[in-house]
């Protein structure tokens, strides 16, 4: 016996028993789904080509590539109610390029619902529908801008000036999260 009282017998049971409920929690129950998961992923991914994969090209495969930069989103951008050489679309990516890295994610997650790009699609089109304002409208009663998320298009009020945008589509990005559709 040790100092505490314990037969080494115990404690070698107790081990055994910790290790066969791991595997029971984290293989034996979950066997038959993760035989079924696994069929159908390598059916999709060919086995051979996992073999020369890292495991950060893996992830990048399966949940996308984080955004980083929306300079190739704004050479592919296309436009409706307005010209890309128009003064709105100019602050619009100012506004853009002159946040944080993390709340161009957050904008990029308003406008498409991921935060993240699909590996092949780094030139992902942007749709940019500009909305005429009725100039009886007062400045503060502008809406915010909106996005469609599952096409890519961001709905945005042609407003008269750069601050004016830069406080909406700021609202628009912080009040929804970042989720497209509305507010929380």
């Amino acid at each position: 016996m040790d100092a505490l009282g314990i037969d080494d017998k115990f404690c070698l049971f107790r081990e055994g028993y910790v290790k066969a409920y791991i595997d029971f929690i984290f293989n034996s129950s979950v066997e038959r789904q993760f035989d079924a998961f696994s069929s159908g992923f390598f059916r999709v991914c060919e086995s051979q080509v996992m073999g020369l994969l890292h495991p950060k090209e893996l992830k990048g495969m399966l949940i996308g590539q984080p955004v980083t930069d929306l300079h190739p989103f704004e050479k592919v951008a296309v436009y409706a109610g307005v010209t890309k050489d128009e003064p709105l679309i100019g602050w619009f990516w100012s506004f853009l390029h002159d946040l944080p890295q993390e709340k161009q994610r957050t904008f990029f997650k308003f406008l498409t619902g991921s935060d993240r790009i699909p590996i092949g699609a780094i030139a992902t089109q942007i749709q940019i529908h500009v909305a005429p304002v009725d100039p009886k409208v007062p400045l503060s009663h502008l809406p915010l801008p909106t996005a469609v998320t599952c096409m890519s298009i961001l709905m945005l009020p042609n407003y008269p000036n750069q601050e004016l945008l830069d406080d909406k589509l700021s609202k628009a990005i912080d009040y929804t999260g970042g989720q497209g559709f509305g507010f929380q």
